[in-house]
């Protein structure tokens, strides 16, 4: 695709995550981070589809309630922070 200037996953992707209490959720916004960076994705309305197509099970489910609320990156990963980084996911790991 080039001279494409859709956004997509050309050099990195991010982690897997399903929001079970084992995942490392501080694993997974390093790796989505990451990928982001690399990816130079920029444009909130595309990352948003990249968070979505990164999600699966109760991740995805939380992700889709949630949706409307989250406004930008930063509100997003409040909330994820807030959702996924409780005292049981840490003591799980």
């Amino acid at each position: 695709m080039s001279g494409s200037s859709t956004q997509s996953f050309n050099m990195a992707r991010p982690m897997i995550f399903g929001g079970r209490i084992k995942e490392d959720p501080i694993a997974w916004l390093e790796s989505f981070e990451t990928a982001m960076s690399l990816n130079n994705w920029t444009q909130w309305t595309n990352t948003k589809n990249y968070i979505k197509a990164s999600f699966w099970d109760n991740a995805l489910l939380w992700y889709k309630a949630q949706v409307l609320n989250l406004t930008d990156w930063d509100v997003f990963k409040t909330a994820f922070k807030q959702e996924y980084c409780t005292q049981e996911h840490m003591e799980a790991w």
